[in-house]
């Protein structure tokens, strides 16, 4: 069985998704990649905390960590290729 809290995070979850989303296709900023590719991990996370309450509780509870995993190297290859982008760090220069 699930948890209502549990619920509630997939719904803000998805709702910061369809928002991200919405200023990802409109502003098109490719550097920050790596950062929507992690948010998303998160909002499938929290989609497969959902789901491992009702079937196959063992497979989408591996999901779900694997998705924290990618998310979290997500993370770090975005701070990683944000700090090496031409121009960065060199103010002043």
């Amino acid at each position: 069985m699930f948890q209502e809290s549990e619920i509630i995070t997939l719904v803000v979850a998805l709702v910061g998704a369809f928002l991200l989303t919405f200023v990802f296709t409109r502003r098109k900023v490719p550097e920050l990649g790596f950062f929507y590719s992690g948010f998303f991990f998160i909002v499938a996370a929290s989609l497969f905390t959902v789901v491992e309450g009702v079937l196959w509780n063992t497979l989408f509870n591996l999901l779900e960590h694997l998705c924290y995993v990618f998310s979290a190297a997500s993370f770090i290859l975005g701070c990683l290729f944000l700090d090496r982008r031409p121009g960065a760090g060199r103010e002043g220069s």
